[in-house]
């Protein structure tokens, strides 16, 4: 069976296809929900230079892909995604273009996140609103869902 072939038999059958959307929307709203219902954090962690493991840098980046991508959670909030932009006649080269641009896009957000973070100024305030952040996305995420859902 060739790749394009396999790819449209993987997408094709509505039952699985529907499946796949009804989890992706009802995890969207989930996980809005979760994020709406954020509090704030109790404790502070402060980060110092001799506190952090001597580690080669492409190990540290492999450890955090690795992380991003044998977590459930984002791999389910990814196939939510893709199922608003996919269909059973997406073409295989374009299901392949939109799968690196998310790497990379993912790859690019997560290493600004931790340079950001890794500021002690930005941390401090960071855990200090970092509910209201929570919330603000909880919401936004609820309403994608509820897009998703409605349309």
């Amino acid at each position: 069976m060739p790749y394009s072939a396999w790819s449209r038999w993987w997408l094709s059958p509505p039952p699985l296809l529907t499946a796949v959307k009804i989890v992706g929307r009802l995890y969207l709203l989930y996980i809005g929900y979760k994020g709406l219902r954020a509090k704030a954090a109790g404790g502070t962690v402060e980060i110092r230079k001799d506190h952090m493991a001597d580690e080669p840098t492409r190990k540290t980046i492999w450890r955090g892909v690795l992380c991003n991508v044998l977590n459930p959670k984002a791999v389910v909030y990814m196939l939510s995604l893709f199922t608003v932009v996919l269909s059973p006649d997406t073409p295989m080269w374009q299901m392949g273009v939109y799968g690196v641009w998310m790497a990379l896009m993912l790859f690019v957000w997560f290493s600004l996140v931790a340079l950001m973070l890794s500021a002690p100024a930005v941390s401090k305030r960071f855990q200090r609103f970092g509910h209201w952040i929570d919330r603000f996305c909880g919401g936004a995420l609820a309403l994608l869902g509820i897009k998703v859902i409605s349309g």
